[in-house]
């Protein structure tokens, strides 16, 4: 009797193994059933496709998820050369695709008001107060004084320095960690010191935030190779065998900016046509923040040959040179439909050129250039509101407390993820659209997570 009991127990759970993965994966291959019949379609047929997202049962979620995954097009050869030229396929291809700890989902109102500590910023949100949740308190052995080395460049702007603000925000949490801060300037090699210093200093760890990823590799290996784990946050780095990374969600923002452009040229001609002229203002090359944000846009836009690249700007993250950029575009190029910025370093010099040359309303059709921002500055946002902006990605700096709390956790024994995706948000519009059944945020529903120092626009 025992033995055919257990003979129906191993029977049972053969075909549990059998049933989960595939309800598990059933959602998952609905996402590469889309994936595959988009991949044949172009111009106004895949925008057509793009409106069934939703009837097709995909959640807000999976909208971005499909956007993001999408396949890049040869329909327009100009976005592809592009995507190609810049190796932005080789980038797509190394990137981790970062899990979500605990099957968490971000929700308006998630989060916890601050007043940053290092920037003194009032009115800050933090968004992921929530996820990976760590008590507060001593933290491992509560005798013993943790030192986890923060490596960085400095707080050039308010990003970084609310980037700091939630480093230091959690960290302050737990009586028995003490940071370490190294600060590399914008050096790129000046990392290499900072890092071997801490491994004289034998700390616990290391959060590192790689400004670009081929100067942090070197040096990322010196540590690992002394025994002190490393993790980074936001970008990533040229040594893929580190202990963990905090994914930034940088496909997210691009492939909504690129979702959309295209429909805000169909809403324009009552879904007849998609075309337009685009000029791309990029961060540095080579920076994650650049190419998993351009790469993602341009596999969107892929699909309607009738757009057009005027031009794609570097600018290093240099403001000044961000401002030239812009400057240059407008003098070039008579009519511009549309400017895509890829970050704190674009989007306000985009504004003041266009502010400068009065051409907000020099498009062929009369219309007003539309802006594609990725940011998530008080300023941005309060230029979203008054109408200058009309799209805005967000991407918050305050997410140095998940790398925090991901260190923590490790010290403590627990096996974690090796790569540990920040969750996605939703885009931010102007009245709230919903974009190819995607729907975004209002002004006044983010504004309350936006970073930097209260701003009012003029």
């Amino acid at each position: 009797m025992k033995r055919r009991i257990v003979a129906l127990l191993l029977t049972l759970c053969l075909a549990l193994s059998i049933l989960l993965p595939a309800t598990a994966s059933a959602d998952e291959a609905l996402l590469n059933q889309l994936l595959e019949e988009i991949s044949g379609l172009s111009g106004m047929e895949a925008y057509a496709f793009f409106n069934t997202l939703a009837d097709r049962g995909l959640s807000q979620g999976e909208i971005i998820d499909f956007f993001v995954k999408l396949p890049i097009s040869t329909a327009n050869q100009e976005a592809y050369d592009l995507y190609m030229n810049d190796a932005l396929d080789i980038y797509a291809e190394s990137a981790p695709e970062g899990v979500v700890y605990g099957d968490y989902e971000w929700k308006l109102g998630d989060g916890t008001e601050i007043t940053g500590p290092y920037s003194g910023n009032t009115n800050l949100k933090m968004a992921y107060t929530e996820y990976m949740p760590v008590p507060a308190g001593p933290i491992g052995d509560a005798s013993k004084t943790y030192r986890i080395g923060v490596v960085a460049i400095s707080a050039i702007d308010s990003w970084m320095g609310n980037l700091y603000d939630s480093i230091q925000y959690e960290a302050g949490l737990h009586d028995n960690i003490e940071l370490v801060w190294m600060d590399y300037g914008l050096d790129s090699n000046g990392c290499d010191d900072a890092i071997e210093m801490l491994i004289s200093q034998q700390v616990d760890a290391i959060l590192l935030w790689p400004r670009t990823e081929a100067a942090t590799a070197s040096p990322a290996k010196k540590a690992m190779d002394a025994g002190i784990p490393v993790i980074t946050v936001d970008r990533l780095c040229g040594y893929s065998d580190i202990t963990g990374t905090v994914s930034g969600n940088f496909p997210a923002n691009g492939a909504q900016c690129g979702a959309y452009l295209v429909w805000k040229l169909a809403q324009e001609t009552n879904g007849e046509s998609i075309s337009g002229n685009i000029v791309l203002l990029r961060k540095a090359a080579g920076v994650t923040a650049d190419t998993l944000r351009c790469g993602p846009f341009l596999k969107v836009i892929s699909y309607f040959p009738d757009i057009h690249i005027l031009e794609s700007y570097f600018d290093n993250d240099d403001t000044e040179q961000g401002l030239i950029n812009a400057q240059n575009a407008l003098q070039q190029y008579d009519n511009i439909d549309a400017v895509f910025c890829e970050g704190l370093t674009q989007t306000p010099l985009a504004v003041e050129a266009i502010n400068s040359a009065d051409r907000w309303n020099s498009r062929a059709n009369g219309e007003k250039i539309i802006m594609l921002t990725i940011d998530d500055t008080k300023e941005s946002f309060a230029l979203l509101e008054n109408g200058t902006i009309e799209v805005n990605c967000p991407y918050t700096p305050l997410i140095g407390d998940i790398g925090i709390r991901y260190l923590i956790k490790m010290l403590e024994g627990e096996e974690l993820p090796k790569d540990v995706a920040i969750p996605n948000i939703p885009l931010v519009t102007t009245t709230g659209e919903t974009v190819f059944g995607l729907k975004s945020m209002t002004y006044d529903e983010w504004y309350q997570y936006a970073s930097g120092p209260d701003y009012t626009a003029q």
